[in-house]
């Protein structure tokens, strides 16, 4: 499991795959959110970057402050739209939320 800390930038960096392997996302539109580990209630919109869409590498970050966020066994929740307009819903990425003595 991933670890996020609270007051931190979030930014994850990761890949899309196609049936197991590194696939071509032009034309697809992506969305993500953080929820609780619930999944009930939204943490976060995030916001999704492209890094090179023909082999699947993007970034999702946080658009905002992350210091009000609760600490807490947390996902991510990603809606894949197809350029036909296939809906795809990937699995939940889980992440954990905790408090750093630093921040």
């Amino acid at each position: 499991m991933l670890t996020s800390y609270i007051g931190a930038t979030f930014q994850l960096i990761g890949g899309l795959q196609k049936d197991g392997a590194e696939g071509d996302f032009t034309g697809y539109a992506l969305t993500a959110n953080l929820y609780d580990g619930t999944g009930t209630n939204l943490i976060s919109a995030l916001v999704v970057n492209w890094l090179d869409v023909t082999k699947g590498l993007l970034t999702l970050t946080s658009p905002s402050d992350t210091s009000q966020w609760p600490a807490c066994k947390a996902r991510i929740d990603c809606k894949l739209i197809a350029p036909a307009g296939e809906i795809i819903l990937g699995p939940p990425v889980y992440v954990r939320l905790e408090q750093s003595p630093l921040s």
